[in-house]
């Protein structure tokens, strides 16, 4: 349940601390996402900072983003993080996520990320929402939503995203026969 990396690998696109992009979108093949609670996140670290308060995101975070250009690649990241291998659930608007890449020359290890996924909503029965996603977008170290425009793409799908997605969800835990024509 919830938001898978495609099967078709991802895009990274990386903002500036206005989520502005900075630099051109890199690629990979072979991707894959873990992710927790948010409170189990926040419990396990730092406290809560006034900006993850106030601009909570999903109910649930994306811990790790691992992006390669090869199967062997990616499998060699998810051996050697110590991130949790938990499969996310609604994690689109995420906060301290570890984004490990290892595309062409390039092997780095970003933490502490505020993010963004988005992609095909691809399952809408209850219990088993899924969304492939496609791209990612990631804020650099120290971004705070609360000193950005509140017109950037950027604030307005994190913020209009995550409650977008929560309001979905709340549907269709209320009222599952809208969303699945009376049969699961």
């Amino acid at each position: 349940m919830g938001i898978v990396a495609s099967d078709n690998g991802i895009s990274l696109q990386f903002c500036d601390v206005d989520g502005k992009p900075d630099g051109a979108p890199l690629y990979g093949r072979y991707s894959a996402f873990y992710g927790q609670p948010r409170e189990k996140v926040i419990g396990a670290g730092a406290p809560q900072t006034p900006d993850e308060g106030k601009f909570k995101g999903s109910t649930d975070w994306l811990t790790l983003v691992a992006v390669a250009d090869t199967e062997e690649r990616l499998q060699d990241i998810l051996h050697q993080t110590n991130v949790s291998p938990i499969p996310p659930l609604t994690s689109c608007s995420s906060r301290r996520v570890c984004i490990e890449m290892h595309i062409g020359g390039t092997r780095q290890k970003l933490e502490g990320r505020i993010t963004v996924a988005s992609g095909a909503i691809v399952s809408l029965v209850p219990d088993h929402l899924r969304i492939d996603a496609a791209h990612v977008k990631v804020l650099p170290p120290g971004a705070e939503l609360e000193k950005m425009d509140k017109t950037s793409p950027f604030y307005m799908e994190f913020v209009g995203g995550s409650i977008a997605l929560n309001q979905l969800v709340q549907a269709m835990a209320k009222h599952p026969e809208e969303f699945t024509g009376g049969s699961l």
